[in-house]
């Protein structure tokens, strides 16, 4: 009897330590609680289900602005907005994205203001052909803010939760439609450029109508130049500095006053010309941007615009100073002293510390002397190579040319029409000369690439009979 009752002891407690068992398993498996309200499962719920053809507009308010979008012609435009630049594939993606509005699952409760729907966020208005209006309300985020509630504006309507990637498709500010990139091109394509500005004097990088062997491809005229040979080279280099017309805050529309940002007397004006080939026809074409700039911003952005249009942007002013300083004439211009084309030239007198020398040439007959005796038409070549290319090293702005000053150096050109120029070069420092660059900039030349023209012409003569 004692056995039969340890064996239903141990039988029961067995059984207990089970049933304990289970009960722990199951209290595991319950889903955690969360700060969501209860709601009522579904895979998707469709809470706005419409087509672009069903609809005559959609308006998006919030308290204080609203949009009103227009279906036309396969695509979507903003009411009374037709002179803001808009990124067109944005608003067209957004628009299709609010006409399919899902929810995952309905909320139980009901206190609206709860949910942000007693004063929504904003409230998006659906006006269709039909005569039919359908009215969203759109409240406040989930606290993870990845979902958002939103109901009809009819009283059976229950409260929904919607993702937030839908609901940021509601744009009740034109600032977050705009295009950003107001003008694109590359670089590589500009042909021409005209700088002007505030303390700026206008210059102009433009294709040359004629071009030479000894000719770049592009001139340059300031006030005090006239289509002088621009360094292809150089240039190039310096368009990288242009900035992309590219906003990065916008400032104001419909500006009639541009004195508050300092367009009015821009500091900047760029006038770009750029050049651009269709791939299929083959066919060349010129595009004009034409852009100002105005007064630098508390943030380090500078105030812009499109010339002759009224929307006023800010963008990073960092591009300022490395674009004019590369735009400089000096930098841009060859540095040849004088860029004398052999084909104009029938005669060349040289005056150098070592002596002076005599040059003719007649192309027509290939007869060339130096000092009046007969040299290969080769070798001429390569001196006459040497001397238009001396070149100018640097700037000089702390003096000019000495006016009363005999030169140290200097070359005359005989030209085939019986005129004359002179070359001349003064004395300044132990290593350079002085000399006049495009006529108009004092430059210094090292002497060193006059004792090796003069190093070349004393070996060719002593070959000569």
């Amino acid at each position: 009897m004692k056995k039969i009752r340890t064996l239903v002891l141990t039988l029961v407690i067995f059984l207990l330590l089970i049933a304990a068992l289970f009960f722990v398993k199951s209290k595991k498996q319950e889903p955690a609680s969360t700060s969501e309200p209860t709601s009522t499962a579904a895979a998707t719920i469709k809470v706005i289900d419409l087509k672009m053809d069903d609809i005559k507009e959609i308006t998006v308010a919030d308290a204080t602005q609203s949009l009103t979008y227009v279906p036309e012609g396969g695509a979507w435009h903003l009411q009374g907005h037709e002179e803001v630049p808009i990124n067109e594939e944005n608003l067209n993606y957004k628009c299709e994205r609010i006409l399919q509005v899902e929810a995952s699952r309905t909320v139980d409760q009901s206190n609206l203001q709860d949910f942000g729907l007693e004063k929504p966020v904003q409230t998006v208005t659906y006006t269709l052909k039909d005569g039919n209006i359908l009215e969203l309300l759109i409240g406040t985020r989930t606290q993870d803010t990845t979902n958002a509630y939103v109901k009809l504006n009819t009283q059976d309507s229950p409260i929904y939760l919607v993702s937030s990637l839908i609901i940021n498709s509601f744009v009740s500010n034109i600032n977050d439609l705009r295009d950003t990139k107001l003008e694109e091109y590359d670089t590589a394509q500009v042909t021409g450029l005209t700088v002007k500005g505030r303390d700026i004097d206008e210059m102009q990088i433009s294709l040359a109508t004629e071009q030479n062997s000894l000719m770049t491809n592009y001139v340059l005229t300031t006030p005090s130049l006239n289509q002088v040979a621009v360094d292809g080279s150089v240039f190039k280099e310096s368009v990288q500095n242009l900035p992309a017309l590219e906003a990065q805050d916008f400032i104001a529309d419909g500006v009639t006053d541009l004195s508050p940002y300092g367009l009015d007397d821009p500091q900047l004006h760029l006038i770009i010309n750029v050049t651009e080939t269709d791939n299929t026809t083959k066919e060349s074409s010129t595009r004009t941007l034409d852009y100002i700039w105005g007064n630098e911003l508390d943030d380090g952005k500078i105030a812009f615009m499109k010339t002759g249009e009224k929307s006023v942007y800010a963008m990073d002013s960092s591009f300022l100073s490395p674009l004019l300083e590369s735009l400089d004439p000096f930098k841009l211009s060859y540095k040849w002293i004088a860029l004398v084309g052999i084909d104009t030239v029938k005669a060349v007198d040289l005056h150098l510390p070592g002596g002076d020398y005599h040059f003719t040439l007649d192309q027509d007959n290939a007869a060339y002397t130096l000092n009046d005796k007969a040299i290969e038409e080769s070798k001429f070549k390569d001196l006459y190579t040497a001397l238009i290319d001396i070149k100018a090293d640097t700037l000089v702005t702390d003096t000019s040319i000495p006016a009363n000053d005999q030169p140290a150096i200097y070359f005359t050109y005989t030209f085939k029409d019986g005129s004359t120029k002179s070359v001349n070069f003064y004395s300044y420092t132990n290593h350079s000369l002085l000399s006049t660059l495009n006529d108009t900039m004092t430059v210094s030349c090292s002497l060193k690439q006059f004792t090796h023209l003069e190093q070349l012409i004393t070996e060719a003569l002593s070959t000569l009979k």
